[in-house]
């Protein structure tokens, strides 16, 4: 269902997909860096949704300020920020008390896991791709939450070696999955990258309270 929500900068273009196995929790997805032209349809967001759906996850996706319909100019993520907040006060209205999770790829992983750790309804996270190249991941070390990250091997923005050795420093609970020689789009390797995915969510799910 497409949706506008009313954002900080004006209408945000959103999609709300409710899940065909609802487990009565909700996820928002976040998208890549829409200087670089991320929307909310990208391909990877879109198996990003598909898998939260696969595990029971109601998802909204939106397009942040100035990509797609949405109002707005990009605001170097803290704009960005205040529009994934938008998302989840939507999703909080949606299901209340249920637990949210955050997913997000790239620049939205960023974004989106700042926004959530302001919101305590959230409950789980998920990056695909995360961007250590560009942005600061180093708050995830001491995040209590359930998160998982799936990344290429050789992902340009941010090698998986280099993210496995991250994801291994923070406290329990936390998984990590690497796409065997797939770059930062998975480029010829959507189909594993969806596999890993669908076994994220399912970690999700039985993880978040």
């Amino acid at each position: 269902m497409k949706l506008f929500l009313t954002g900080p900068a004006g209408k945000l273009e959103a999609i709300f997909d409710e899940s065909s196995r609802p487990n009565g929790g909700a996820a928002l997805v976040c998208h890549p860096h829409p200087v670089h032209g991320g929307t909310m349809h990208n391909r990877v967001v879109v198996r990003l949704v598909r898998a939260f759906l696969n595990a029971g996850f109601d998802v909204l996706r939106l397009n942040f300020r100035g990509a797609g319909e949405s109002d707005g100019s990009y605001d170097s993520g803290i704009g960005e920020r205040a529009d994934a907040r938008t998302g989840l006060e939507f999703l909080k209205q949606e299901r209340p008390g249920g637990p949210l999770c955050v997913g997000g790829f790239s620049f939205g992983s960023w974004v989106g896991f700042n926004a959530a750790l302001e919101e305590p309804q959230v409950k789980g996270l998920l990056a695909v791709g995360m961007p250590l190249k560009h942005f600061d991941f180093d708050f995830l070390r001491t995040v209590t939450l359930p998160k998982w990250t799936v990344q290429g091997e050789h992902d340009e923005f941010g090698l998986g070696p280099r993210v496995r050795a991250l994801m291994e420093s923070c406290v329990d609970p936390k998984g990590f999955s690497m796409v065997a020689d797939a770059d930062h789009f998975f480029t010829d390797h959507i189909e594993q990258l969806s596999v890993e995915l669908e076994m994220a969510t399912t970690w999700l799910k039985e993880n978040v309270r």
